[in-house]
């Protein structure tokens, strides 16, 4: 179920007055030589995916990749306005078939997999400046659920067709936290990343392993599920600033 476009303005507005607000609040941390004037943030991760409630009972648990990018909101980095991204994989099947009814005597492999895609922006907020940083973030923004089929050869890993079997799209909203731990001393330093959030998604309609079935006469037939799609993400990660 799509989210009313008047809540999801009133996430982002939220969002916002609480950056500025914990902004004017933080007190500005003495100077620390060459991490001083870093203008932004950025950095990757590899994420599992745990399903909640109602999702955690019609799928199992996912895995993929993440990355972000912040602007600094002062010049310690302190507060931050982040954008960042995820593509999560939480179902795949894998089945030889005919390349068809006409060529039976050639078979190709049939890569169907159950993805997440979500984009969001909202504030990163950094507890100190020493070694081990601990953070907190959130975002507002919007996931796109998608079951894809693509079909390649049995000799040949490179795909040469793919088709979209079923989508749906849902506004989201996020909230976690972690900890960054300083592995360079240099001018930009290097950190690696630990960290948790949850993923409010909402209703959402999607397939999982098993919604599509092949009828044995050129046909498949789809059973979309309806619920909600609420997961947490574990993250590890590697993330700099400069």
């Amino acid at each position: 179920m799509r989210a009313p476009r008047g809540v999801f303005a009133g996430i982002v507005l939220s969002l916002v007055l609480a950056v500025g607000q914990v902004h004017g609040q933080i007190r500005e941390v003495g100077d620390e030589g060459p991490y001083r004037s870093q203008r932004f943030q950025a950095g990757g991760d590899l994420d599992l995916a745990l399903p909640q409630g109602e999702f955690g009972e019609f799928v199992q648990a996912g895995y993929g990749v993440g990355g972000w990018i912040a602007l600094n909101l002062d010049r310690h980095g302190t507060v931050a306005l982040r954008l960042d991204g995820n593509y999560l994989i939480y179902g795949q099947e894998n089945r030889r078939r005919p390349l068809s009814p006409t060529v039976p005597f050639i078979d190709v492999n049939v890569s169907t997999s159950n993805n997440i895609y979500s984009l969001g922006i909202g504030p990163l907020i950094s507890l100190g400046n020493g070694p081990v940083k601990p953070y907190l973030i959130g975002s507002a923004g919007f996931s796109y659920f998608a079951t894809e089929s693509s079909v390649s050869g049995s000799s040949n890993s490179t795909a040469f067709a793919k088709s979209t079997n079923f989508d749906d799209f849902t506004f989201s909203w996020s909230g976690g936290g972690g900890l960054r731990i300083r592995v360079s001393n240099k001018w930009n330093p290097v950190y690696i990343d630990l960290g948790a959030e949850y993923h409010r998604n909402g209703e959402a309609r999607y397939l999982r392993e098993g919604s599509i079935r092949d009828n044995g006469n050129g046909t498949i037939s789809i059973t979309p599920i309806q619920s909600e799609t609420n997961l947490v993400l574990l993250k590890l990660g590697v993330s700099g600033a400069w």
